[in-house]
């Protein structure tokens, strides 16, 4: 028992660390503009890597310490990967979770190899090694907390609270509350910006601001669908994924079968508090999503949500309810603020980013949990209120922005004369 309360004592301790770090590279990456300058890059990476290899050392220092007593630690990780029994599992996460690591190292290899044959640009290469390292290292750390409770969760809050910070920093910089003088982008082509100006965030470059929220606005769209899908399985699932990542797996089992099972854990998770802050940041994320009028962030998004509902249709129905007042409100204030050009008062700014984020919450939950407990008729006029929601959002947009989605790309238009002889 001693040695087992050690074990998981150290493996806590690994995931507070990795989970530390993960922090820092949220944080790091909001603060400098998403890394893409080289001079904010480097004492950011020197750091970092001096970080994840003290992180390493006493990772290694602690195993082979408790192999010689006797000791396991890193099972949990062990049985994260391989699985409970310790036999090997190819399950559909396992086979994402190598993919997130193998990914990154090998397309650093490469860079690595190219750097060794005396590429043309020696700096440029070592710049997308220092890059691809961190993001390698950044999966590995991100796999360690996911072996432990704490360490899942706290990437969980990480995320939320990365996602979060990004988008509202810069509705609060429309509406004048924030100060952020690169912000918003400006253009006097139309083929750049319908409106003149694009939300940049604190990335500074619309076109990443929003594929950035785009990520977001998927990862949460789609957790609200598989929650309110089928609430029971979803509730199975987080429980399976409790039982194969870390050491908490028989403990997870017993807390899942036993004090009323999953309708107690139901019943606690499916309260109205609950249910709103599951909704809470659709509204955020697409604003700033439509905001950054980024088409390709906008059709790689569409795609990638239409990919994942032919894999997975029965998330159809939650997912048109879950998004269909978060857009259609975004959808508005998009209108409103790109007609003002993205520059507001504050108090009519922030009396209309509450409202409508108001709105579309209870909306939102409304919608869900009708078209969660109705049936035949009234479910069907469910959905149909949903559809509509999409449908007048879409139009709004499209009306606004028709000549800016048909019209030629400046980017490729660009990019084709400077490729040209003497263009």
């Amino acid at each position: 028992m001693w040695r087992f309360k050690k074990d998981r004592s150290l493996e806590s301790s690994i995931a507070y660390i990795c989970g530390a770090l993960v922090i820092a590279a949220g944080v790091g990456a909001c603060l400098l503009r998403g890394l893409f300058f080289t001079e904010e890059m480097y004492p950011f990476l020197t750091l970092w890597f001096v970080l994840c290899c003290a992180c390493s050392l006493y990772y290694l220092v602690g195993v082979g310490a408790w192999r010689k007593s006797g000791g396991g630690v890193g099972a949990g990780a062990v049985r994260g990967i391989t699985g409970v029994n310790g036999v090997s599992e190819v399950s559909g996460e396992n086979r994402a979770l190598r993919i997130l690591l193998s990914v990154p190292l090998i397309i650093l290899s490469l860079y690595v190899i190219h750097w060794l044959r005396g590429p043309l640009s020696s700096q440029g290469t070592m710049n997308e090694m220092l890059r691809w390292g961190l993001y390698a290292s950044f999966a590995i750390l991100v796999c360690f907390c996911a072996v432990n409770r704490v360490g899942r969760r706290i990437v969980n809050v990480t995320w939320s609270m990365v996602g979060m910070f990004l988008s509202m920093s810069a509705l609060l910089a429309v509406c004048g509350v924030v100060k952020l003088p690169f912000a918003v982008a400006y253009s006097n082509s139309a083929e750049v910006s319908a409106t003149g100006v694009r939300l940049a965030g604190l990335m500074e470059y619309p076109n990443a601001f929003g594929a950035v929220m785009a990520v977001f606005l998927l990862e949460r769209l789609f957790a609200v669908a598989v929650y309110y899908g089928d609430p029971k399985k979803s509730v199975n699932m987080l429980g399976a994924r409790s039982v194969g990542l870390g050491m908490e797996c028989t403990e997870a089992e017993r807390r899942s079968k036993g004090a009323g099972g999953v309708e107690a854990e139901h019943g606690k998770a499916g309260s109205t508090t609950a249910a709103l802050l599951r909704l809470l940041p659709l509204f955020p994320y697409t604003a700033a999503l439509l905001l950054s009028e980024s088409r390709g962030a906008w059709l790689t998004a569409a795609c990638a949500c239409a990919a994942a509902l032919l894999l997975k249709r029965q998330l159809i129905a939650p997912l048109l309810a879950a998004g269909a007042a978060p857009v259609a409100a975004a959808a508005l204030l998009y209108r409103q603020l790109a007609r003002a050009g993205l520059a507001v008062e504050p108090v009519p700014g922030l009396l209309l980013l509450a409202g409508l984020w108001v709105g579309a919450l209870l909306a939102g939950l409304w919608l869900c949990r009708r078209q969660r407990s109705a049936a035949g008729t009234a479910r069907a006029a469910m959905l149909a209120l949903a559809v509509a929601g999409w449908t007048a959002a879409g139009i709004a947009v499209l009306l606004h922005v028709r000549e800016r989605i048909t019209g030629p790309s400046s980017t490729v238009s660009a990019r084709c004369s400077t490729a040209t002889p003497g263009g």
